[in-house]
């Protein structure tokens, strides 16, 4: 099976993480620093499902959202989108959520417990680049 991966970090300083998906609607996600991959995102789940996954030394726990969700950007609304919780149970401030769009992916990532977050600000769409403001 070839795998495939996207690359999601421009900057050099940091190392780089890759997305492969399968044609069952699963998500798997690797990087420089470690060669395994594991399963980020279940696209075909429903809803209030879980899963769980081992990175490293941690044991993370995924859940999915209730419903679809609909982002509001500035003056731009993205509907049908997805949430995925993270979480640590024996850890504490690693709490966070990624929202995928259909057509686009990965939109949103933000710490629940720092609350910081990084949103999609531009992205090129069949050729045509559209910015969200």
């Amino acid at each position: 099976m070839t795998k495939s991966y996207v690359h999601e970090n421009q900057e050099p300083t940091i190392y780089r993480i890759y997305y492969r998906k399968t044609e069952d609607g699963k998500v798997y996600q690797k990087s420089d620093e470690n060669n395994d991959s594991f399963l980020v995102f279940d696209l075909k789940i429903g809803f209030k499902q879980s899963w769980k996954y081992t990175d490293g030394d941690n044991q993370w726990k995924v859940s999915t959202g209730d419903d679809f969700e609909t982002i509001k950007l500035e003056d731009s609304s993205i509907t049908n989108c997805r949430s995925y919780y993270y979480d640590i149970p024996e850890a504490v401030d690693d709490e966070h959520v990624k929202i995928l769009a259909p057509g686009l992916g990965l939109i949103s990532s933000s710490s629940l417990a720092w609350g910081f977050s990084d949103t999609l600000q531009r992205a090129v769409i069949n050729g045509l680049e559209v910015t969200i403001k």
